[in-house]
């Protein structure tokens, strides 16, 4: 049976200013794909060696990198592909689940929320529209939007503690988990503080008041679609979000880790404005308690997988 209470954990994921410089795209045929962070030490995967399965031409992750970057970022450097929710993105061993490693000061504050099992994570990053130029090179569309957009889910069905759990144990007990990066770390990389886990996705969806078995416990989405955007209508800034009024903290029901502060929430008719101050960390953590309304919005955003309707 799902469970009562569950946490929903908002996940900053992808290319941002300070990890890539630009942001991911929104391609002309509606599909988007974020763009992993470029990170050397352990990464298995090469930009050129992963698929995105957008379907036009030239919309392979490695020439899609290095035309959105200015060629910063080459499709012959090494991606740090996590979270890792795309069956198809690169070839797979038999078995294989969506995962998602953390580390450092991100994955204590996971643990100190004490998320695990049951829990989902939703992904989310910078968004923005991109066309073709003249000379048949990607470039972002003049004057569209910058976008905070969620692109991809896991429920937790596992977690690997890889402070007590070794790389070669792990793959060991789960051998598809190979081509996963934070099982390649090498040995000149120290992890501050020492924190660091994996999270392995369930099969199928659970939630309370949502039928089993109907939606797949991770996944990308491959269409835009509205339903996905945090972004606020006419918002200046892409930091400014709406969300259901149920994600408004009181006296009752906790703050949405790393936004706590009231005079950050401002409601309105059709639900509550997120405004912020500053950079937040990660991972931003909401407790399901007191929220009846979270299994069901859960299911409606994940029933977009694909682009299909719930």
């Amino acid at each position: 049976m799902p469970q009562k209470d569950f946490k929903i954990v908002l996940s900053r994921k992808g290319f941002d200013s300070a990890s890539g410089g630009c942001a991911s795209p929104i391609f002309p045929n509606g599909r988007f794909v974020s763009l992993p962070i470029n990170y050397e030490p352990g990464s298995p995967s090469q930009y050129c060696q992963i698929r995105t399965g957008v379907g036009l031409p030239g919309s392979e992750m490695g020439e899609v990198v290095e035309q959105l970057s200015g060629g910063v970022i080459g499709r012959e450097r090494f991606a740090h592909l996590d979270p890792d929710l795309d069956a198809n993105a690169i070839p797979r061993l038999s078995g294989w689940r969506g995962a998602f490693g953390q580390c450092e000061t991100a994955q204590v504050h996971l643990a100190n929320q004490g998320v695990g099992i049951g829990d989902v994570f939703l992904f989310h990053g910078w968004f923005r529209e991109v066309e073709m130029d003249r000379a048949g090179r990607w470039r972002f569309r003049p004057g569209s939007p910058n976008l905070n957009v969620i692109f991809g889910w896991l429920q937790v069905g596992e977690v690997i503690n890889l402070e007590r759990t070794s790389a070669s144990e792990a793959i060991k007990r789960f051998p598809w988990l190979n081509d996963h990066p934070h099982l390649h770390f090498p040995t000149g990389v120290v992890l501050k503080p020492t924190a660091h886990a994996i999270y392995l996705a369930a099969e199928q969806l659970e939630l309370p008041g949502v039928p089993t078995g109907r939606l797949p416990g991770w996944g990308v989405f491959r269409s835009f679609t509205p339903r996905l955007v945090l972004t606020a209508p006419r918002a200046t800034g892409r930091s400014t979000w709406k969300l259901p009024m149920w994600f408004k903290g009181d006296g009752q029901r906790p703050w949405l880790t790393q936004y706590p502060r009231p005079d950050w929430w401002t409601d309105v008719e059709d639900g509550v404005l997120l405004q912020p101050t500053g950079r937040q960390g990660q991972e931003a953590v909401l407790d399901s308690r007191g929220r009846p309304e979270a299994g069901a919005w859960l299911a409606a955003v994940i029933g977009d997988w694909m682009g299909g309707e719930s």
